[in-house]
């Protein structure tokens, strides 16, 4: 373990001690080679001290689990009288990442109590003894990373009244990891997955020796990968609100521990966390949940403001865009537009084609939404939650404004790739005397119908009419060229939809003049959408993928049905709250 020191001898009847911390075996299975007995290893000071704060654990997932079962992602398991470790692998490698990566761990924690503890320490010393000395796919950099990181957090609990041999043991674990993690940190994609192994990487050396040198290369490795991922414009490579809240809080946790041991963090870590807290600002919406596009979500009650708080971010936002994406913000009400290109190639195996979606939000309450990112769900779910007609904005011809290829894999799973997506993005922004407005273009459409699609999005400065229009044009002759030799160019009229997905905890009813429809929200806050323009509108079925739990929840949809015809098409449209609370 770099510089801790290694006792002589090594520890006598291990198999032993394991049995009797392990689930009982069944006499006929056959049980997996193990790699002979690991030296006896000290534990360096200060690993099995008080509790830390840096992760977040559920409570009723803890309970749960105390009382044999575990919530997969919505779903209550039964765990098999063999344990844990035992569960049907019906989540396919997802489950068992989540399990390998030992986020119950601190479910178990949070919920604290004598049965909670025992029963950590017994699934802890039992995976070390099933795949503590056993190379395989849990074994991941990421994967590892995480659990190192858990491990050291949740120490307190695992050593709590346990023997020198077993905290030997754990420390021997730890040191596993740090070694596994320095050889393979080189190869492992740039992104969270590599942030999430160089965190756990730093905060193993640091626990096994904070004043080495290698604790000190892998700080820096830290903040090198740190300050390319959060740099430029666009921030975040994936573009993915999720993933982008995860990397914040794994370098929170670093910081954290960096204060612990007395250690200033490197002054462009600070400044990297401070420009990451502002960027979170503009992803958050009204009711502290993060824009959906591209993979965002509700990460829990309290935890994106939590970040926020802790990256000293400044009180009053210093912009409102932030990875592409640009926040209006007026009373108790924000809208979120997606205003930029999703990725293409490997970068996109998440992306949305959301270009010029938006979202609304009135206090607590959702309004307009996308789909979701169907975390969890199936292929077909995760496909169609990519394409256009999942978010609010315009689909031309039930044609996505960026392109899939054909599927990929990529280290084992399936995923689908960008390879055409809009190559001209305009954004204008500007504040009005009465409201802000968000002026956006993009291009998605010109290769197959000459069309650029314009969205202007006014919000008042009151925060309760938001108007918007949409228009399809050609804007060169060379686009209306194009047009004209397309199939729907020969016929002279190409049809459109502007879709407007409405959160299932809201009521729509359709108006008797068909032009205005009605929406009441859970809290009984009552908003009126109207258009002006030649175009049918209609109420039809639409899904929303609850990140909560994990499944699919009917939904409807606002439609608005139209036509290009030679020239360009216009439809202005709103949204106004006539009944406040």
């Amino acid at each position: 373990m770099g510089n801790v020191p290694l006792l002589d001898g090594w520890i006598e009847n291990l198999e032993g001690a394991f049995r009797r911390l392990a689930p009982e075996k069944k006499p006929e299975r056959e049980q997996p080679r193990k790699a002979v007995s690991p030296p006896k290893v000290k534990a360096p000071d200060g690993l099995f001290t008080s509790p830390k704060t840096c992760m977040a654990g559920s409570v009723d997932r803890g309970r749960l689990l105390v009382d044999g079962k575990h919530d997969f992602r919505g779903t209550i398991l039964d765990l098999p009288d063999e344990g844990l470790w035992k569960l049907q692998p019906g989540g396919g490698d997802a489950l068992i990442e989540e399990l390998h990566a030992f986020g119950w761990l601190d479910d178990l924690a949070a919920f604290r109590s004598a049965e909670a503890i025992a029963m950590a320490q017994a699934l802890v010393f039992s995976w070390i003894d099933d795949h503590g000395y056993r190379r395989d796919a849990v074994w991941r950099s990421p994967i590892a990373g995480r659990r190192l990181l858990r491990l050291l957090e949740n120490a307190w609990m695992i050593g709590a009244m346990r023997g020198e041999d077993d905290r030997s043991k754990f420390a021997g674990t730890i040191e596993r990891h740090v070694q596994m993690l320095r050889g393979r940190i080189r190869d492992e994609t740039r992104g969270l997955p590599r942030l999430e192994a160089l965190a756990g990487l730093y905060r193993g050396e640091i626990a096994c020796d904070p004043d080495s040198v290698a604790a000190e290369r892998a700080a820096l490795a830290l903040v090198e990968e740190a300050t390319s991922m959060f740099s430029g414009s666009d921030g975040f490579a994936t573009r993915n609100p999720e993933e982008f809240l995860a990397a914040t809080g794994l370098l929170q946790n670093c910081v954290a521990e960096m204060g612990r041991i007395g250690r200033l963090p490197e002054p462009k870590l600070r400044q990297t966390i401070r420009l990451a807290g502002e960027n979170l600002r503009v992803l958050r919406h009204a009711d502290g949940s993060l824009v959906r596009a591209h993979g965002g979500g509700n990460p829990g009650p309290g935890v994106l403001d939590r970040a926020i708080v802790d990256s000293c971010a400044s009180s009053k936002p210093t912009g409102n865009v932030a990875m592409g994406f640009v926040r209006l913000s007026a009373g108790r009400t924000t809208a979120i537009i997606d205003a930029a290109s999703p990725r293409s190639g490997w970068e996109s195996a998440n992306a949305h084609a959301s270009t010029l979606a938006f979202e609304l939000v009135s206090g607590a309450c959702p309004v307009i939404v996308s789909c979701g990112p169907a975390t969890g769900l199936s292929d077909e779910m995760r496909h169609f939650a990519r394409q256009t007609a999942a978010h609010s904005t315009i689909e031309v011809g039930s044609v996505p404004s960026s392109r899939f290829d054909s599927p990929v894999f990529q280290k084992g799973k399936r995923n689908e790739i960008f390879v055409v997506v809009p190559e001209r993005v305009v954004v204008d922004q500007f504040p009005g005397p009465d409201d802000i407005t968000a002026i956006v273009s993009h291009d998605g459409y010109v290769p197959l119908f000459g069309l650029t699609h314009l969205r202007r999005i006014d919000l008042r400065k009151d925060g309760k009419i938001l108007w918007g229009e949409d228009t399809l044009w050609h804007m060169t002759p060379e686009d209306r060229r194009m047009f004209e030799g397309s199939v729907a160019g020969r016929n002279g009229r190409q049809p459109f939809a502007v879709r407007f997905h409405v959160h299932p905890d809201a009521k729509v009813s359709l108006g008797k003049s068909r032009r205005r429809a009605r929406i009441e929200l859970a809290n009984r806050e009552e908003w009126e959408f109207r258009f002006e323009g030649q175009a049918s509108l209609k109420i039809e079925d639409s899904v929303y993928f609850d990140e909560a739990s994990y499944a699919n929840r009917e939904s409807v949809q606002i439609v608005l049905r139209s036509e290009f015809r030679r020239g360009s098409s216009q439809l202005r449209w709103e949204f106004g709250c006539y009944r406040n609370l």
